[in-house]
């Protein structure tokens, strides 16, 4: 055999002892894989590409559990935000509400005040109008009360002649009528006569009478007292208790002796 056709089968040798080599080298590499993960509790009978897809999915697995946690601090972020903003809300609202409340409360006593000065001048223009109609009734009656007065006394002057007669009596009978008109009138308006009882204190009824003549009184126990009653007193009903007297009734009234004696 010649030199050059033994290279041949010893090259195939080594090509051979390479590749047992090579695939002793993958079988160890495998079996030292299997190993580490029989290691770390992986039982070393399971495929390699299942551990594979095992590593992807605890990979993936972690990343879900990171984005969760990410969405949970996320949501506990707007969670937070919400409620802060909720308190702004009603504390901004609780301050609007009590600035109403104090709007309101100064248009209360704005108008408070308006019904108040609106009643005032309300019972001052009825004490005007009041004093105004007191006034015209009083002028009025004043009026018609003088003219009472003047009938009175001519009737008396009339009596006083004592004189039996058609055209007195007829005159007399005329005066009473007019007068009687003049009362009713006066009546009809709440104005009322009154005469003061003769004997009685002048000081208990002092606003009611006006002493236009005196006269010495027989004992101390007279002094003061009503003997006379002129012409009568008016007086405006204002009610069951209430009067105005518009004009006093004309009275005499007894002085005390001792007055008399100092003068004389």
């Amino acid at each position: 055999m010649e030199q050059g056709e033994l290279w041949v089968p010893l090259l195939i040798l080594l090509a051979l002892f390479a590749i047992s080599t090579a695939c002793l080298a993958i079988a160890l590499w495998q079996f030292a894989r299997w190993r580490r993960r029989a290691d770390t509790d992986s039982s070393w009978l399971v495929p390699d590409a299942l551990f594979d897809r095992l590593d992807a999915s605890d990979a993936r697995l972690h990343q879900l559990e990171r984005a969760f946690m990410g969405l949970s601090n996320a949501q506990g972020e707007f969670r937070l935000v919400l409620k802060q903003f909720g308190e702004y809300i009603q504390k901004a609202g609780n301050q609007q509400l009590q600035e109403v409340g104090r709007h309101l409360q100064d248009a209360n006593e704005h108008i408070g005040s308006i019904r108040n000065l609106a009643e005032e001048r309300s019972r001052e223009l009825d004490r005007h109008k009041e004093g105004y109609d007191h006034v015209v009734t009083r002028s009025m009656a004043l009026g018609i009360i003088r003219t009472l007065d003047r009938i009175q006394d001519y009737r008396g002057q009339l009596e006083a002649q004592n004189e039996e007669s058609s055209i007195l009596d007829e005159s007399i009978a005329r005066l009473d009528a007019t007068h009687d008109q003049l009362q009713m009138l006066l009546e009809s308006n709440q104005i009322e006569s009154f005469e003061p009882e003769i004997g009685t204190a002048a000081k208990e009824i002092s606003r009611r009478i006006f002493p236009f003549e005196s006269t010495p009184a027989a004992s101390e126990k007279e002094t003061g007292r009503i003997y006379s009653v002129r012409y009568p007193g008016y007086a405006l009903r204002l009610g069951e208790t209430q009067e105005r007297v518009i004009r006093e009734a004309q009275v005499g009234v007894y002085r005390s002796p001792s007055e008399e004696l100092e003068h004389e």
